[in-house]
């Protein structure tokens, strides 16, 4: 999928999985508008709703959109993806910009390693 960066103004290009094509798809056949996929509600009631779910989830971080987006950036790099390619799929100019996410994922490392008792380590 084609899109245009909201806030850059640069085209990028945006694979997407067979269930999200689907989603799209039912969506279409919902929308009387053409010029937009989703009906979404007020942002006050789309946080609010997003509050809830946290809650039935167990989650107590107040969630965002921009949580969703660095979640999927931290699980993509998580699952093996390199920086370049998040990267471009964040739409991001600079490879700087999402080093963040690597950082997140080092720090889950040396957090991992730092559980486990001196007796393995040698």
């Amino acid at each position: 999928m084609r899109i245009i960066e909201k806030k850059t103004g640069n085209a990028n290009y945006q694979p997407l999985s067979v269930p999200a094509i689907q989603i799209l798809e039912v969506q279409k056949g919902l929308s009387s508008n053409d010029d937009k996929i989703f009906i979404m509600p007020p942002n006050r009631t789309l946080y609010a709703l997003l509050k809830v779910w946290a809650k039935k989830a167990g989650i107590s971080k107040n969630l965002t959109f921009h949580c969703g987006r660095h979640t999927f950036a931290t699980m993509l790099i998580t699952y093996g993806s390199d920086v370049y390619t998040v990267s471009k799929l964040l739409g991001h100019k600079s490879l700087r910009s999402t080093t963040i996410y690597a950082k997140v994922i080092d720090s889950k490392k040396e957090e991992a390693v730092s559980f486990l008792p001196a007796t393995f380590l040698g």
